[in-house]
């Protein structure tokens, strides 16, 4: 069965998606709802395919093996019958409907929320918190109302519960928590300790935002008129004005750096309200000069246009920032002459009066109007303007716009080398820099512009325009570099989430001086504009990325990245397969090197003319790069076949570990297991891998541990097989254990929690897994993401400054 189909998901679709299209289905086809024969049937397909599609292991191995690869391992074979209607709502997220409040994970919140120039407000929930669900209408409210103003989030901490249990920027005890992070202060975000209500949450969150208490107080006529050159003057007159404080505040948050907000209060100032005309209890005006005349001293009198007031603060903004001119549009030739030619990145949006009428144009050219807001101490990474292709068509041809209809277009122009720009038709030198570009795909908002610009002039991703393109500097390989392609689709939630991690991945690559480092370049291909580009490169769902050698030739050629979409993955996988450890043996080398050797070796028996084998050998290369104290070879048994016969291989590709090679090569262990995930086979591997790390148990705890006076980490694990993070996280641990020592001269232990329980209880270990620093005499406790850079970086500030790595390599823990 089509997992993907059965929900109507696309094989790209996000966990929250998969979760909104189950609980949609869920509510008729129900067996307690519908009561058609065979009901119970299809209901429990569905409930398989939602089962599969929600856990990520789980999902990959579906996506890479089918259903085959889910019968031993599927948590619905253990299960007998279907559970009640309506059970399902405890499992789904408590605003997976709602569009206005950002549902944040494990993989996303990092990069998403703390790395953000935006201020967050976010609710870590349990499903199974009635508080919360108590807070949720509150939170639709606030999410609602502060639209456009602060970012608005949530975390199920239920299904994110790495997430919630792990994170050291504040104290995350019970549920609801909320917090906010301040913009350049997201290292240290801020708890609300008050009534878990609309209103009291939204004045307490609109403090966090820049600018909001920016709002003037008018008193006479004179304070009313804009100052030449300065900003237009948007007032509210009214009686009651401290019921519009919150709309006011809003408002200046939205209008910061274009209008001047304020207002007047006619219950005092009873003169100047009849002055200004003013007869209501609430009016709403806005006073601006004519642009012609504002740069005079003597400026003529202000244009005054009286507003609705019954309108939401969102609402009124967006009419004024209607009514504020918008900037002329660029000069082309001074473009190209000025600051491209000197190298410097402009964002570009890509204008056309006449071709542009949908809404998301009028969305962008607010979004434009806003940036000033948005920039603050970023304003010098790019410049930015508007290009008007009604009146310079050849420009935007030249400057890389798509043409046609394809408007609002936002693209960012960085330096770029004569390859390129003659591949864009730019004839003069000094256009010739402006040629590398990449176009924007977000929402038609001024953080998310912001954040592009920023990521892209840092970065050094290429997105491919045309075929030619392709075919010239990725096919063709000019310079012969390798290329990182991201095949992807605009609208794909997942390559989204990847687009900032692809930029700092490309920046962190190009400015490394690590060996090969300079040799790859990053490159994006719209498929929503280059279908067939797309389908010939084998691209079945989004993201699809692929790193391509400089020697094209067979299917060794690419190796697929399948990690996470974070920068270092990413970094680590490519700088893996451009600094290959992998060894060709011979029947000469094979006794020399690999029978006179003391190592652990992993050794790849292949054919190449073997399929599986050929879609292997990039796999192999990215787990030699993942284990780099093991060492990879390969035997080519069409070449070598007496070898491979005299080592008894009789199919390929055939995967071995020898551990003692030296006492004749006859002992190893063989893999069974499946050949498309790296990760899954470097754990294999790992697992038999000599490592620092001890098995720990009551009688030896304290000796070890505490009475050592040494610096120990320690992972407290349930080794029965049944938790899915520990199983997970053990192969990494065994890593680590030779990491911390290597580097720090930290010991590491690890306590099975199902055979020592009392052990593990006196210690405090409540979750698993758990990971404790012994340093100093205390133990400190690990709370971050799961991954290797994490845990090390935690050893590296939390250890004895005593505490030195061995001086000598040769010393073996064990």
């Amino acid at each position: 069965a089509d997992y993907y189909g059965l929900l109507g998901v696309e094989r790209s679709a996000t966990l929250v998606e998969i979760r909104r299209a189950f609980k949609k289905l869920a509510v008729t086809a129900h067996p307690d709802k519908n009561k058609a024969e065979g009901a119970e049937e299809q209901f429990q397909t569905i409930t398989r395919a939602y089962e599969v599609l929600k856990d990520d292991e789980m999902r990959k191995k579906y996506d890479q093996y089918g259903e085959e690869g889910l019968k031993e391992d599927h948590p619905s074979n253990r299960r007998r019958g279907h559970q009640r209607w309506g059970s399902w709502q405890q499992d789904a997220g408590l605003y997976d409907d709602d569009e206005e409040i950002v549902t944040l994970d494990t993989q996303s919140y990092h990069s998403v929320v703390v790395e953000s120039e935006d201020v967050w407000i976010v609710d870590f929930y349990h499903t199974d918190c009635s508080h919360c669900h108590d807070l949720a209408e509150h939170w639709r409210e606030l999410a609602r109302s502060l639209q456009g103003v602060v970012k608005v989030g949530a975390v199920n901490c239920q299904h994110s519960w790495q997430l919630c249990h792990n994170i050291n920027s504040f104290p995350l005890r019970s549920y609801p928590t909320i917090v906010a992070y301040r913009r350049g202060q997201h290292h240290r975000p801020l708890v609300y300790g008050g009534v878990k209500e609309a209103q009291p949450i939204i004045a307490w969150a609109l403090k966090q935002a820049p600018h909001s208490d920016r709002i003037l107080k008018h008193k006479s006529m004179a304070s009313l008129r804009p100052r030449p050159g300065g900003l237009s003057t948007l007032v509210v007159f009214c009686t009651h004005c401290l019921e519009s404080m919150v709309d006011l505040g809003k408002l200046a948050v939205l209008l910061a750096e274009l209008v001047s907000v304020g207002y007047a209060d006619c219950s005092i100032s009873t003169d100047f309200c009849d002055e200004a005309g003013v007869d209501e209890e609430l009016l709403l005006r806005h006073y601006q000069l004519d642009p012609a005349a504002a740069t005079t001293a003597a400026a003529a009198d202000p244009t005054v246009v009286t507003l609705d007031a019954s309108l939401s603060a969102q609402s009124t903004a967006e009419t004024v920032l209607r009514l504020v001119p918008a900037a002329p549009p660029l000069n082309a030739d001074e473009l190209r002459l000025g600051p491209l030619a000197r190298a410097e990145p402009w964002l570009v949006s890509f204008h056309s009066a006449t071709r542009c009428r949908s809404r998301a144009c009028e969305q962008m050219e607010a979004a434009w109007k806003q940036l000033p807001r948005h920039l603050g101490d970023l304003a010098g990474h790019f410049h930015y303007g508007v290009v008007d292709c009604d009146r310079d068509a050849q420009a935007c041809d030249e400057l890389g716009a798509f043409g046609g209809d394809a408007f609002p277009q936002v693209t960012l122009l960085r330096p770029a080398g004569p390859a390129a720009a003659s591949l864009r038709g730019v004839s003069s030198p000094a256009a010739a820099a402006a040629v590398a570009v990449e176009h924007f795909h977000g929402d038609p908002a001024a953080p998310d512009l912001v954040a592009f610009a920023v990521g892209s002039a840092a970065g050094h991703v290429f997105s491919v325009g045309s075929e030619r393109e392709w075919e010239e500097l990725v096919e063709g390989n000019a310079g012969g570099a390798w290329w990182f392609v991201d095949f992807f689709a605009p609208w794909c939630a997942p390559c989204r989430r990847l687009a900032p991690a692809w930029r700092l991945a490309s920046a962190q690559l190009a400015g490394d001086q690590g060996p090969g480092s300079a040799q790859v370049r990053f490159a994006s291909v719209d498929c929503t504009r280059l279908a067939a580009l797309c389908q010939r490169n084998g691209v079945q769902a989004y993201p699809h990325t692929v790193l391509r050698s400089p020697a094209p030739g067979g299917d060794e050629h690419e190796y697929e990245f399948r990690g996470d979409f974070t920068a270092e993955p990413i970094v680590r996988f490519a700088r893996g397969v451009l600094t290959s450890r992998v060894v060709a043996l011979t029947p000469d080398t094979f006794a020399s090197e690999f029978q006179q050797s003391r190592d652990v070796w992993v050794i790849d028996f292949f054919s190449p003319t073997c399929q599986p084998c050929r879609h292997f050998a990039p796999v192999f290369r990215e787990v030699a790069a993942l284990v780099p104290k093991a060492r990879f070879a390969t035997v080519d048994c069409r070449a070598h076949h007496a070898l491979c016969q005299a080592q008894n291989v009789r199919q390929y590709p055939t995967v071995r570990l020898y551990d003692q090679p030296d006492k004749g090569g006859g002992g190893y262990y063989l893999y069974r297991g499946h050949l498309n995930n790296a990760h899954m086979v470097s754990n294999w591997v790992i697992t038999y891998m000599p490592s620092p790390v001890r098995e720990l148990d009551r009688n030896t705890f304290d000796q070890y541990v505490v009475d050592s006076g040494d610096d120990v980490l320690i992972d407290f694990y349930a080794g029965g097989g049944w938790c899915g993070p520990c199983n997970q996280f053990v192969p990494i641990f065994k890593q680590l254990g030779t990491e911390v020592w290597d580097r720090f001269g930290v010991k590491s232990a690890m306590v099975d929690c199902d055979r020592w329980r009392s052990l593990c209880q006196r210690n405090g270990i409540q979750e698993y897994p758990t990971v404790l620093l012994r340093a100093g005499g205390k133990f400190t406790r690990f709370r971050s993401i799961w991954e290797t850079e994490q845990v090390i970086d935690f050893v590296r500030r939390k250890k004895s400054p005593h505490t030195a790595p061995p001086t000598t390599s040769s010393h073996d823990e064990l």
